[in-house]
């Protein structure tokens, strides 16, 4: 015969830890009061919470003889099951702690394109050097993107072109990058200075609205008294690949990173445009959710770029093949 204990369904199935820390003192100590002394709880809150319990569960759990209580079958039965639950939270916070302190695990990190491809390759091989028991998921995306990633919970830190306006995240400086104007060496009008009008006028290749190249190459054009709009917007692309491509089959000029352009630009395949009227700088930002907590994988990779980037500044990877 069964001890009296039904389910019904999952909504029944929502006792909180509480209730039964409530339920395991009275059944130790075989008192309301003395519970509620030793969880400096009141009798009536102690009380307050056996009989939410018993409803939950629809079975009595103690007899109540005076000021002693018993438990009855379905209060063993249930302490019993209640031991076993604490016993598997006090493991897992061992666990946990234990993990906490041991530098190993997955890093999820999301990264704008120009980080992901100029910036990250050479500080996570070191990284991954001295931590080799990390692995590294990276995404990808523009800096609206990754920020909305990492507000999101999907990425545990983020490394974006733009300082995001958004109060439940938190953003460290890495370093400062330089944006240049690059063209094919063919272009007509490569090797010339000309008025910031004129360029505007000639063919452009864009990014997409959300990318951090844009947004600074806009911010650097409204100090010049310039609005996006007055260029002619030859084609827009969504990644840096493409820009790069773009530009130097002589679809028309180009505003990117100069870390992301300087192997193309050594090879001879673009050339650098003067374009004295903008000052375009932007800077490189690692973002993390101000209210979850990193292990210490994340925590550490989140140190290593801060660290190295302010002792090195953003400093592009040394490539042979490319």
């Amino acid at each position: 015969m069964g001890v009296g204990i039904e389910f019904f369904d999952r909504e029944d199935r929502d006792m909180d830890f509480r209730r039964l820390e409530a339920f395991c003192k009275v059944y130790e100590r075989l008192s309301f009061s003395r519970a509620g002394d030793d969880l400096f709880l009141s009798q009536p809150t102690i009380s307050a919470h056996i009989q939410t319990l018993e409803k939950e569960l629809g079975a009595r759990l103690f007899d109540r003889m005076g000021r002693t209580v018993l438990p009855t079958p379905a209060g063993k039965a249930l302490y019993a099951r209640a031991t076993d639950i604490f016993r598997l939270v006090d493991l897992a916070k061992a666990e946990v702690h234990g993990l906490m302190h041991r530098v190993t695990g997955e890093v999820i990190l999301g990264a704008s394109t120009i980080p992901a491809g100029s910036l990250l390759p050479g500080l996570l091989a070191a990284f991954l050097k001295a931590y080799p028991d990390v692995s590294i998921r990276m995404q990808t995306g523009d800096s609206a993107a990754i920020t909305q990633a990492v507000s999101q919970g999907e990425c545990m830190l983020g490394v974006v072109g733009a300082r995001p306006d958004h109060a439940e995240l938190t953003a460290t400086f890495l370093c400062n990058d330089e944006l240049v104007c690059v063209a094919a060496p063919a272009f007509s009008t490569a090797a010339t200075v000309l008025p910031l009008e004129d360029r505007l006028a000639q063919p452009w290749i864009m990014r997409e609205p959300g990318s951090g190249t844009r947004q600074a190459m806009e911010q650097a054009l409204s100090r010049a008294g310039k609005d996006v709009r007055e260029l002619r917007q030859a084609i827009e692309v969504a990644s840096t690949q493409a820009l790069l491509a773009c530009a130097a089959a002589g679809m028309g000029l180009a505003v990117t990173s100069r870390l992301a352009a300087q192997q193309l630009l050594t090879r001879g395949e673009l050339v650098e445009v003067a374009l004295p009227a903008l000052r375009m700088e932007r800077e490189f930002w690692c973002i993390a959710h101000a209210q979850r907590v990193l292990f210490p994988a994340a925590r550490t990779c989140h140190e290593f770029l801060v660290t190295r980037c302010s002792r090195d500044g953003c400093v592009a990877p040394q490539s042979k093949g490319l």
